[in-house]
């Protein structure tokens, strides 16, 4: 539990002209780049997902209109960015969110079929990271879906290997995985893993 607690007091949170342009630039390009995306995912719509990272709540409202029978919690450890997934929130009546560290918050276990984790991973100290990739995942019913999509390059990404070895370590084995570019050219990894 310590180390879980040192992860949220070392985070610092983003800079607000700095969210609201970030903000921004996710709108313009969620057309191109976060709703095909969502769209490839295949959701039935009534499944209960967990977004873990729900920066801007770009992907959270794909999501959102994704399940119009489902229900989407969406979990931040930053105020800045929950003030934005707020807003989206309140459009939806699926939606609740959740502020803070994971490890702190009162998550069931095995309650949710999905789990949705989009460029947050490599945002997390690497000490910290198979902790909370623990964590989210123990939060996936079995036969459950994790999707991932992250950066991969060596200045700002996560290795393949490195997700692959996450998702062993905690009982899914992988079921697709493609190799692909954002939209500023940078190469990423998406993969889908299963809940054994």
């Amino acid at each position: 539990m310590a180390a879980q607690r040192s992860q949220a007091a070392t985070f610092k949170e983003p800079n607000r002209f700095l969210a609201a342009f970030q903000a921004f630039t996710y709108r313009v390009i969620a057309r191109s780049y976060y709703r095909p995306y969502i769209e490839s995912l295949g959701l039935r719509g009534d499944e209960r997902v967990l977004e873990y990272g729900s920066g801007p709540g770009v992907a959270s409202q794909l999501l959102a209109q994704a399940l119009p029978d489902g229900h989407l919690t969406c979990v931040d450890i930053s105020r800045v960015w929950m003030g934005y997934v707020k807003k989206v929130a309140d459009k939806y009546s699926n939606v609740d969110l959740m502020h803070g560290d994971v490890a702190d918050l009162d998550i069931p276990l095995e309650s949710y079929d999905v789990v949705f984790v989009h460029y947050i991973l490599h945002d997390i100290p690497a000490r910290f990271q198979r902790e909370k990739m623990r964590i989210v995942l123990s939060k996936l019913k079995k036969g459950g879906r994790c999707y991932i999509r992250e950066p991969t390059s060596p200045a700002h990404g996560i290795a393949p290997e490195e997700i692959r070895a996450i998702m062993r370590e905690n009982g899914l084995r992988e079921t697709g995985a493609a190799t692909g570019k954002s939209p500023q050219g940078a190469p990423t990894f998406q993969g889908v893993y299963e809940k054994l």
